[in-house]
């Protein structure tokens, strides 16, 4: 082949790897990478998956994984309800000269929400993994974790099954008298968000990816962008050390980190807290 420097630059690139790969720096460079950390050991981390905290948390996903779609409509259901009567009551008693439309409105939809719900029975589980689309969006794409079917993880109906959604949907029904009712539904939806990121960081990470797009018209972007990459890489921090992800160290890894203190330092020493924080959100970035 004719040697030009357009060849060499699209053809060349396996005739330099296979050089390098005889080199010793490709020795250095391959022992390094060698380097995984999967874990701080196989008995520390059987302690800390045996402890009782963690039997708690891991007992609880089985049990909200396992409850029917009923429960789950009951207390969609009683937030709804309790929503509309709240606001009635608060309008036609205090003779309010405004009516509450907004909150009549999502009391409403909730409600509509909840109907089918409470007409099923099945299992969480077996509902989402016996029809294909829930599936695919939930276990296929999104990475969740796929829990065992309900016959795995069958209970006994009890009392708490009414009690528990009911209760619970008239504790955020009243928060959102008491507080703003969109940032108790926003709370409501980070506490879903992070217990799945704790189960997947596969799942924050790629919800985060999907979000990126929308990030513009999303009031104060760059902190809610650094939150969804905080909880995914401490989602996976936490599987590595418990022996449930791979961390694999490469040689850029050590530039990058290289970059971040430099970046850290900059921040300390330029403006003061006002470049810190900036400086701290680019460290977060880098660390996706």
């Amino acid at each position: 082949m004719k040697s030009s420097k357009v060849l060499d630059f699209l053809f060349g690139y396996e005739r330099s790897a296979k050089r390098f790969d005889e080199s010793r720096l490709s020795g250095f460079e391959k022992k390094f990478s060698d380097n995984n950390i999967g874990g701080l050991g196989s008995a520390y981390a059987k302690k800390l998956l045996n402890n009782p905290f963690s039997a708690f948390i891991s007992r609880l996903s089985r049990d909200l994984a396992s409850a029917s779609l009923r429960i789950y409509g009951i207390a969609i259901m009683t937030f709804g309800l309790m929503t509309l009567l709240i606001n009635f009551a608060d309008y036609y008693f205090r003779d309010l000269p405004d009516s509450p439309a907004s909150h009549l409105i999502v009391g409403l939809i909730f409600i509509g929400i909840s109907i089918p719900m409470i007409c099923t029975d099945t299992p969480t589980v077996d509902f989402l993994q016996n029809h294909s689309l829930t599936n695919a969006l939930f276990f296929d794409i999104l990475c969740l974790r796929r829990p065992g079917r309900s016959s795995d993880t069958a209970r006994t109906p009890s009392v708490l099954d009414w009690v528990v959604p009911i209760s619970f949907g008239i504790l955020v029904a009243v928060l959102g008298f008491v507080l703003p009712l969109n940032a108790v539904l926003i709370s409501v939806g980070a506490i879903i968000f992070v217990a799945l990121a704790f189960s997947s960081p596969e799942f924050s990470f790629l919800m985060t990816v999907f979000a990126i797009p929308a990030m513009p018209l999303i009031p104060h972007s760059s902190l809610v962008l650094s939150c969804l990459i905080g909880i995914t890489i401490i989602s996976f921090l936490t599987k590595v050390i418990l022996g449930k992800r791979l961390l694999h160290i490469e040689l850029y890894d050590v530039i990058i980190i290289m970059l971040m203190a430099f970046t850290c330092v900059s921040g300390i020493f330029n403006k003061g807290f006002e470049s810190f924080e900036s400086s701290l959100v680019l460290m977060v970035l880098m660390l996706s």
